[in-house]
């Protein structure tokens, strides 16, 4: 039994790791199924390349990683695969899993994992692989039958995640992968995934992978990956990719305990929310190596930041970014633009906001309907798609499919709205003098470079779009 595992094309520049396909392949192999992986995303690969890498590998199965953003081109992959070589197709991730029916409406699609896929993939390619599939015993999958699409009950979360093998970092194509700033001043630089699961209920967020019931693995099994990235890979700088690093606080002091105990001298960054730190833990954090931690803001304003349901406040916002600023630990804001209740008073409010903040960096993106959002299941039915409209130049996704709530705004004058706040945040004298004297690596100054280039481009091609 070969199993061929694919990630999608993308037009953008930084190919990231898929994580969740290298778990799959880690259970695989873990159970003695043979497994190749095609990155066609870091390989550049086009149509006839991955047609022809298909055939190389001569699977059994093919399964096809689908994320929202990147939905059109899985669709393609999907088509290109089923053409090319006749087997069952799968597709699994956050938009299969919230949107089963729509992908299963592509005649090239077979089956559809719904949810964390490692378990329930591993079952389905056994189940196939018998000559007496019962699909009916598969929880967490959708499939067609006789015509009509059968929809089976949902997968168990994976309660425990030290159960799981270490992912199959070595099936991928290692040196394609590249970073921006603010992450990846050091390399190699790679990306681990230690918990699943946000209890938090912000309107925009889909949860159809690894649902709302946090996990996480123990302090100990996180080092000891760790240990084997630096071992095996030699990284120098690692990013931790969970949605909350800190939302258990105690086991991330543990972990910041461990790393200092054993004498690991790397650096790395984080996400989490403006409400999980305190000023002990950042303290150990950044003894621990913490360089930079990505915290969303989304708004400068009471009222839309309630609307969203984030669960916390401005005076939140400011203690948080004051006391992380007081350990030397860099910050990455992100807002977000078009949320329910903007006008152009709260746009302006968030970039006050952001301008008396400070951070090391921000990163204003556009409010999308995400399948499986709550936003998505309330206001679906008034988004503009905008997919196929090759006249709208999104900055934040670059070839790929985005629904766009229009509230107060349409998509232009949000896309406006973006750069007008990138510009008076980065353009500032006393933010370029500051970001040149900080420089600390050679890698970091090629990435101030490329993103000071690029963000030169945006500006001058709005400059001549608004030309008559």
């Amino acid at each position: 039994m070969n199993i061929l595992l694919i990630n999608p094309y993308s037009e953008s520049p930084y190919p990231v790791l898929p994580l969740g396909l290298a778990y799959i392949a880690a259970i695989l192999e873990q159970n003695q199924i043979n497994v190749t992986v095609v990155d066609a995303w870091a390989e550049r690969l086009g149509h006839e390349e991955l047609s022809a890498a298909i055939l190389r590998s001569r699977p059994d199965i093919i399964g096809i990683t689908m994320t929202s953003t990147m939905a059109p081109a899985a669709m393609e992959v999907a088509a290109l695969a089923k053409a090319t070589i006749n087997v069952p197709v799968v597709v699994g991730g956050p938009h299969s899993s919230a949107l089963p029916l729509e992908c299963l409406a592509n005649p090239a699609i077979d089956y559809v994992v719904i949810g964390e896929g490692e378990i329930t993939f591993l079952n389905l390619v056994r189940t196939l692989s018998s000559g007496h599939p019962d699909l009916s015993t598969i929880n967490g999958i959708a499939y067609r039958l006789n015509g009509e699409i059968i929809v089976n009950k949902p997968a168990d979360l994976i309660v425990d995640l030290n159960d799981l093998p270490m992912p199959a970092r070595h099936l991928f194509p290692l040196n394609r992968y590249r970073t921006h700033l603010p992450y990846g001043r050091k390399a190699p630089y790679m990306t681990m995934i230690t918990s699943r699961g946000c209890p938090y209920n912000c309107i925009y967020c889909s949860k159809s992978v690894f649902g709302a019931t946090y996990r996480a693995l123990s302090p100990d099994n996180v080092v000891r990956e760790l240990k084997h990235l630096i071992g095996t890979y030699g990284i120098k700088e690692y990013r931790f990719y969970d949605d909350d690093f800190t939302l258990n606080v105690n086991r991330a002091s543990e972990i910041c305990d461990e790393i200092i105990r054993q004498g690991i001298k790397l650096d790395w960054s984080c996400t989490t929310r403006v409400d999980l730190v305190n000023d002990e833990l950042l303290g150990k954090m950044k003894r621990a190596g913490c360089y930079t931690i990505s915290y969303g803001v989304e708004s400068g304003d009471p009222e839309v930041l309630k609307h969203a349901n984030k669960g916390y406040t401005l005076d939140d916002v400011e203690k948080a970014f004051r006391l992380t600023q007081k350990h030397g630990i860099r910050i990455l804001a992100f807002f977000m633009l078009g949320l329910p209740g903007e006008n152009e008073q709260t746009i302006e409010k968030s970039i006050q906001l952001a301008l008396k903040l400070d951070p090391d960096f921000v990163s204003w993106g556009i409010m999308n309907l995400m399948p499986g959002s709550k936003m998505y299941n309330d206001f679906s039915h008034q988004f503009t798609d905008r997919s196929n409209n090759e006249s709208i130049k999104h900055p934040m996704a670059a070839g790929s499919s985005y629904n766009i709530y229009e509230g107060a705004f349409p998509l232009e004058r949000l896309v406006e709205y973006s750069r007008e706040a990138h510009r008076r945040f980065y353009l500032r004298p006393q933010y370029l003098l500051k970001k040149l004297f900080e420089m600390r690596s050679w890698d970091e100054f090629r990435g101030y470079a490329v993103m000071g280039f690029d963000f030169l481009k945006s500006i001058a091609a709005q400059k001549l779009e608004a030309k008559p």
